[in-house]
């Protein structure tokens, strides 16, 4: 009985090392082929760097994610090729060290200022009625940002889950004008399980550390405006607008055709804050 097992311990000891040998003899001839060898000396021109968040105070600005060239992947696929072909890099992500994933206890008022991306926020109440406002954004094929009542979602599923068919993004904004969390939590809870997936923010038009801590509990991003264009708003974004502006609109139409066409004009790109705030 000792021996077999003797036996089968060698050989798979045996085994072990015969796969170690062969990958590393294989690892070797790799390492030695003209077109690893290309690879690994044109890589960095091809690579972007990660950009990590920028953290001020009690505020957080987006980072970036980085680019690395996937260097098996790539020989694998430019040796199939049968030469090397810098169409066929293959790349992974590089996270940044520092990431706005990382910090629920910050506030995030804008996205990165060299960005050409803008979003448009908007606040609905338990009683508001936003029809033609969605109107106005279908008609220019805008997909914003709503922060809506929990009271609100809960008495009107169907219309909410409409405007998350029709490409908008909503997230629950207090629960009937105030934070108390168990409601709050509920109405998540309801708007998670209409769009399928967990929610990303919460939303003040000024910093509140009551609602910072909750969110920061929920793992939500507290939003607060770069631009609060509740009143004027064509004058105020016309004044203020810059690159990875978040902007707290209200809920008239009267002046939202001609602050779209201004902010289009000026060469920005008009998303949903999830695109704006990603470091993707």
């Amino acid at each position: 009985m000792y021996k077999k097992i003797c036996k089968v311990i060698c050989s798979v000891t045996l085994l072990c090392f015969s796969f170690y040998y062969t990958k590393l003899a294989v690892d070797i001839v790799k390492s030695n082929n003209p077109i690893m060898k290309t690879i690994k000396s044109e890589k960095s021109k091809y690579e972007v760097s990660s950009v990590n968040a920028e953290i001020i105070d009690d505020t957080i600005t987006p980072g970036v994610v980085g680019l690395e060239v996937n260097v098996s992947k790539s020989f694998n696929k430019m040796f199939n090729y049968g030469q090397y072909n810098e169409s066929l890099y293959t790349f992974s992500e590089s996270k940044p060290a520092i990431s706005i994933n990382d910090y629920y206890d910050k506030y995030v008022n804008h996205g990165r200022e060299d960005s050409m991306d803008i979003s448009l926020v908007f606040v609905v109440n338990r009683d508001d009625d936003i029809i033609d406002l969605l109107t106005v954004l279908s008609d220019h094929n805008i997909k914003a940002t709503f922060f809506i009542d929990g009271l609100f979602i809960e008495n009107n599923k169907s219309f909410v889950l409409n405007m998350l068919e029709g490409g908008y993004e909503v997230e629950v904004f207090s629960y009937n004008g105030n934070y108390q969390e168990t409601y709050f939590k509920n109405a998540i809870s309801i708007l998670d399980e209409l769009r399928g997936s967990k929610g990303n923010f919460c939303y003040q038009d000024y910093k509140k550390s009551k609602v910072l801590n909750l969110c920061k509990k929920l793992e939500l991003h507290t939003v607060i405006p770069s631009i609060n264009a509740k009143n004027s708003p064509y004058q105020t974004i016309k004044n203020s607008l810059k690159g990875g502006s978040i902007i707290r609109m209200n809920n008239k139409t009267e002046e939202l055709e001609m602050s779209i066409n201004y902010i289009k004009q000026r060469g920005y790109n008009l998303v949903r804050l999830d695109q704006l705030l990603s470091e993707s």
